[in-house]
């Protein structure tokens, strides 16, 4: 008898979330990062390390389109051609990533529960049942489920900084960027390799989330 074998399944990489191909990139006219690669795949947990002025910065504001790409080979973000987007585009770009700011950018008016109605009425969730149910989902991934009613200087500065994630992550982003956060809540010096996996997906059940974060270890 003649014995079949099967071929073995070939292991799919994940899909590129950024792909940065002899990227050249400036501020001011001055060239602050050239020729680089920089590659990130899907569900990756990104630490952005480096000296102040190392370009860090720059290059995370070329992810969401504040910065041009000067030139490259290839620069795509999240399927967004860097080198050929539009103005127009940028808005359509930055709702399918979540960026969270050192300051946070909280609104002190508001209680925690009216920042985040505040973005999703503001990036068309129309149905207040919706999006009522969208906010109480995120409070509740970022360990915040009761503060929704408290305004920004009622709350801590790392539970300002969950309620920045949580509005970070409302629109189920595909990409993080995240800039120098420091609270325990991302520690360097916490993370231990069993707890790894637990942090870059935030405890949140979302493992196909990409996320980077700029920040740096003092010595």
């Amino acid at each position: 008898s003649r014995r079949i074998t099967q071929p073995k399944e070939r292991t799919a990489m994940p899909d590129r979330v950024v792909d940065y191909q002899h990227a050249t990139l400036a501020q001011a006219e001055r060239v602050v990062l050239r020729n680089f690669d920089f590659v990130m795949h899907e569900g990756e947990f990104v630490y952005l390390l480096g000296k102040v002025g190392s370009g860090k910065s720059t290059l995370l504001q070329s992810l969401y389109a504040e910065i041009r790409v000067q030139e490259a080979r290839r620069a795509q973000v999240l399927d967004f051609d860097m080198l050929a987007l539009r103005r127009r585009d940028v808005p359509q770009l930055r709702r399918r990533l979540g960026i969270v700011f050192q300051d946070f950018k909280l609104l002190q008016e508001l209680s925690a529960e009216e920042n985040l109605d505040f973005v999703l009425r503001a990036t068309g969730w129309h149905g207040r049942a919706e999006r009522k149910q969208r906010i109480a989902e995120v409070l509740g991934l970022v360990g915040l489920p009761d503060s929704g009613y408290k305004k920004p200087h009622e709350l801590s500065g790392g539970e300002q900084q969950r309620i920045a994630i949580a509005r970070a992550l409302l629109n189920r982003p595909r990409l993080l960027v995240a800039v120098f956060l420091f609270s325990s809540f991302f520690s360097i010096k916490t993370v231990s390799q069993p707890d790894f996996h637990e942090l870059s997906t935030f405890r949140l059940q979302i493992p196909t989330l990409t996320v980077i974060i700029e920040t740096w270890v003092l010595s």
